[in-house]
């Protein structure tokens, strides 16, 4: 998502202009959840090649941690 500026003059005139495609909304759109720098040139495919400059990819180790803690947490409620 972008901002649009507009200006309201006294004559009663409207402008709209369109600010240079900055990322407001990093959950919206192709910028694989990125903002600043990053979103735009990811979202173009002119991403920087270092992994932060990528988009978020959970490792496997933690999404293992993540389903074991969720079990744990199931177990422990049905105890009580």
């Amino acid at each position: 998502m972008s901002c649009l500026s507009v200006f309201l003059y006294l004559s009663t005139s409207v402008h709209i202009y369109n600010t240079y495609r900055y990322v407001v909304d990093k959950s919206i759109g192709n910028s694989g959840g990125m903002g600043g720098l990053f979103g735009p040139l990811y979202a173009i495919g002119k991403a920087f090649p270092f992994p932060e400059a990528q988009p978020y990819k959970k490792s496997w180790q933690y999404t293992a941690f993540g389903k074991f803690g969720a079990l744990a947490q199931k177990l422990a409620s049905l105890k009580k």
